[in-house]
């Protein structure tokens, strides 16, 4: 592809991103574009994901994605290099530099010219671009410069896409709210009532199970509607008591608490 014919296609690529709102296609059309500069290349894109602890894949191009890493660790590798120095970086042979992670699958394939960029949307770090090369065929300056647009292009991508999950979220919970008030207006029934708000936490929020308690004057907690799959572990009447678990331990401190539940002795 000649320089006159990447600009355009660059051009079309913005607008895609302009009007698209899904992450997963957008960034497939970032993959192509960068697949389309270089064919003897691949890419791959690493969004920052703090709850894996580390650099997550979404995005490649040019080979399939076997061999590579779901979720590299934060401080491991090339990629970590560019996201710590938020510049790009270019490196003739990862498997000579003691920085990349060993045993590189870009190794196998003879692809061991990187390039990486920084994926950014103003101040924040969104992830890292990442390219690897035949070390006979390098980016040239013009391609390099490319490769850096198309970065720019990702990070507007996702903030995009980050926008419109926010605001999906925010109609969501206010449906949500607006349902609740329908039928506080329709019944006085509090067990109707308590059971709703149990059942439309767990799409709102995106949870596989809810509980309801009511707090009793001796600070035990009392589930007094059950949504989801805590069915199949506990029944309405179910007490805690006073202080037990999260969530005692959330009321006795009077402020939300959240634990990792595989590690937690008592979670109810």
């Amino acid at each position: 592809m000649n320089h006159a014919d990447h600009l355009r296609q660059i051009a079309q690529l913005a607008r895609s991103i302009s009007s698209g709102l899904k992450l997963e296609t957008v960034l497939s059309e970032v993959t192509a574009a960068l697949k389309a500069l270089r064919a003897d290349s691949v890419c791959a894109i690493r969004l920052i994901d703090h709850g894996s602890g580390g650099y997550r894949l979404a995005g490649t191009g040019g080979m399939p994605a076997g061999g590579r890493r779901e979720v590299v660790p934060f401080g491991e590798g090339l990629t970590h290099v560019v996201a710590e120095a938020r510049k790009p970086l270019l490196v003739p042979d990862n498997r000579t530099d003691p920085r990349a992670v060993k045993r590189h699958w870009s190794a196998t394939r003879g692809l061991t010219l990187y390039y990486g960029v920084p994926i950014e949307a103003g101040p924040e770090l969104l992830g890292v671009l990442n390219m690897n090369f035949a070390p006979t065929a390098p980016p040239t300056e013009d391609e390099q410069a490319s490769i850096d647009v198309l970065a720019g292009q990702a990070a507007v991508a996702i903030r995009n896409a980050r926008l419109f999950a926010e605001s999906e979220a925010r109609r969501r919970a206010a449906e949500s709210l607006a349902e609740v008030s329908r039928s506080l207006a329709r019944t006085l029934e509090v067990d109707v009532i308590v059971q709703q708000i149990a059942d439309t936490v767990l799409p709102l929020l995106g949870v596989e199970s809810s509980i309801l308690r009511r707090l009793e004057p001796d600070g035990s907690l009392v589930a007094i509607a059950v949504g989801g799959l805590a069915r199949e572990h506990f029944e309405r009447g179910h007490v805690i008591a006073p202080g037990v678990g999260v969530v005692g331990r959330a009321v006795a401190e009077r402020r939300p608490v959240t634990r990792e539940v595989a590690n937690e002795a008592a979670i109810v």
